[in-house]
């Protein structure tokens, strides 16, 4: 498993995202940021299923809400 490393700015923009979301509907929030951070998780242990990053070395992914 690769470490998953956030920069300082994404997690800023995590923070500020979920405050937002959080001020209008709070489980929303709570649940968006649990699927955020799960996801990039998957980074980690299957890199190889995400799209190439524009930096070398890195991977993309979209976190897709789910409908449960």
């Amino acid at each position: 498993m690769l470490p998953v490393v956030w920069l300082e700015t994404a997690l800023i923009d995590l923070a500020e995202i979920t405050t937002y979301i959080a001020d209008r509907n709070p489980a929303a929030a709570i649940k968006l940021n649990y699927r955020l951070q799960e996801d990039a998780e998957l980074l980690g242990e299957l890199p190889a299923i995400f799209r190439r990053g524009p930096v070398p070395g890195t991977r993309q992914f979209v976190s897709h809400p789910t409908t449960s």
